[in-house]
Formats: C-alpha cells, sequence, structure tokens
C-alpha cells in the first residue's frame, strides 16, 4: 500500500470517529401508568398466581411520550416488589419468563379475552425463557435480542406474558376500564383469560440511536475533501524535491 493511500485512510477514518461521536446512543425510561413513577407503590398487590400463567397487558401510546419522533429500541422490562408486601432477598438465576410485545391498535376497552386476538402484525419475543436475570426489590427483564423497535405513533403496546411466577407480592393498580387479560389457573396454554380492570406497575427501558444526521454527514464530508486534496498534492511533492 503506497504512503498516499495510508494516509487517506488514516485521515478517513478519524472523519468518521469525530463524526459518530454526534450519534452515541442513550437511554429512556418510562413507567406506567406515570402517576406511580415516583411511589411505586400502586395501593394495590398481586400475587404472582393470578398472573404467572399467562397474560396480557395494553399500554397506551400516549404514555411513551418521552421518545424520539420514529420511536426507540424496548430493551428491558421491570416488575417492581410492593413496598408494602413482605420483602424477600435478592436471588440470581432467575428464568422461565417469556414475553411478546407487539404494536395493536386495541386498547383495553377493545381487549378481547382471545389471547391470539390482541397480538399485533409485529409481534416480537423479547425475553426468552432461557434468559436468566436478578431478583431485589424488582425484576429488571433484560432481552438477549437487541431490542423492539416501538413507534408510539403506529399504535398502543401490548405485553403479552408467561411464566412470571416472581416469590414477592408485585405492585400493581385497579383502573376504571379493563386494561388486561389474566389467565388465573392453568399451565399458560388455555386460549383464553378474563378481562381485568387491574395491571402490574411496569418499568420499560429504552435505548435510542439517532439517525446520522446534517452534522455528521458535513464533518465526514469536509474530512473526505481534506483528504483527498492531501493525497492529489503529494505526487507533485515529491517530484519537486527530486
Amino acid at each position: 500500500m503506497c504512503k498516499c493511500t495510508k494516509h487517506f485512510l488514516v485521515i478517513l477514518i478519524a472523519g468518521f470517529a469525530i463524526g459518530s461521536r454526534a450519534v452515541a446512543g442513550y437511554g429512556i425510561g418510562v413507567t406506567s401508568p406515570p402517576e406511580f413513577a415516583a411511589t411505586l407503590d400502586g395501593n394495590a398487590a398481586f400475587e404472582a398466581r393470578f398472573f404467572a400463567a399467562h397474560f396480557q397487558q395494553v399500554f397506551p401510546a400516549s404514555e411513551f411520550g418521552a421518545l424520539p419522533p420514529r420511536g426507540a429500541l424496548l430493551r428491558t422490562i421491570t416488575y417492581y416488589q410492593d413496598p408494602l408486601g413482605p420483602v424477600y432477598p435478592p436471588k440470581d438465576g432467575f428464568g422461565g419468563v417469556e414475553i411478546r410485545v407487539s404494536t395493536v391498535t386495541r386498547d383495553g376497552s377493545s381487549l378481547s379475552p382471545v389471547f391470539s386476538e390482541n397480538l399485533g402484525l409485529d409481534d416480537f419475543e423479547l425475553i426468552r425463557p432461557g434468559d436468566l436475570h436478578s431478583l431485589g426489590r424488582g425484576i429488571d427483564l433484560s432481552s438477549s435480542s437487541d431490542g423492539f423497535l416501538y413507534d408510539p405513533a403506529k399504535g398502543n403496546l401490548l405485553l403479552d406474558v408467561r411464566g412470571l411466577a416472581l416469590p414477592f407480592i408485585v405492585d400493581g393498580f385497579t383502573s376504571d376500564h379493563p386494561t388486561s387479560v389474566w389467565q388465573l389457573r392453568g399451565d399458560g396454554s388455555l386460549p383464553a383469560g378474563k378481562l381485568t380492570v387491574n395491571g402490574l406497575v411496569t418499568g420499560f427501558g429504552f435505548w435510542v440511536v439517532p439517525e446520522p444526521g446534517v452534522g455528521l454527514l458535513t464533518t465526514t464530508g469536509l474530512v473526505c475533501l481534506a483528504a483527498l486534496r492531501r493525497v492529489d498534492r503529494m505526487p507533485r511533492l515529491v517530484s519537486d524535491r527530486g
């Protein structure tokens, strides 16, 4: 490789490195319902036996106003131990939970008791049964995938959860309209559940990766132009010295 080509590559890589700082990702946390974000106590506690087999819960798009246009990657789901219940010691290696997510036009008032009828077309397995998690004052269920791209402009968010057999009382709330479907018994294989006004206080962890903006493209373009001009001049400098 000639010396001029090496110079060009070094400058080009440096330009991309400088420009990429402008598109570094960042996280956004959302709690639903939002009024419980500060207290983490919905004054309604639920035992795992009521929802561990299979349940679905829908979350209004209006609660995700903190997300940027075109949405963000959902990577983490959090459930909280109710502070009014017994405190359990931390535990590692908790698994067996499956959470599927999708974008839906249904809201709580139009949920069907048949689980399959509520799923959106972009249904995605966010949390897999083989993923392991740690229990503390709650549980953070982190996806082993890159995440699910959720855009509130396209609809509400539906969680389809199986196997959430937590060993503590879970913080929840009671709404004035249906918000979820619970299978109250069985192994999670029943096709339908019961519509309920009860829901679980849920935390969502999103990751935002901004698209390359004008600043990045301009910076990269200027660096490339400077590199090309430098390469163009190098043979002339060599010949002058000869």
